[in-house]
């Protein structure tokens, strides 16, 4: 069961880390894109880990 949870927990993280960056360097970047952004990556992430499992 710690092997799944700790799987779990990169798919879910994984998904904000370009949103994060993007919103630390780049002067574009809005709070509303990085928020859409994170959701949308982590809801990707479930949807194909989901599919392949």
């Amino acid at each position: 069961m710690d092997l799944y949870i700790y799987m779990a927990m990169g798919i879910f993280v994984s998904g904000a880390v370009i949103p994060v960056t993007l919103g630390l360097m780049w002067k574009k970047a809005t709070n509303t894109g990085a928020f859409y952004g994170a959701l949308c990556g982590m809801i990707s992430g479930v949807f194909a880990w989901n599919l392949s499992a």
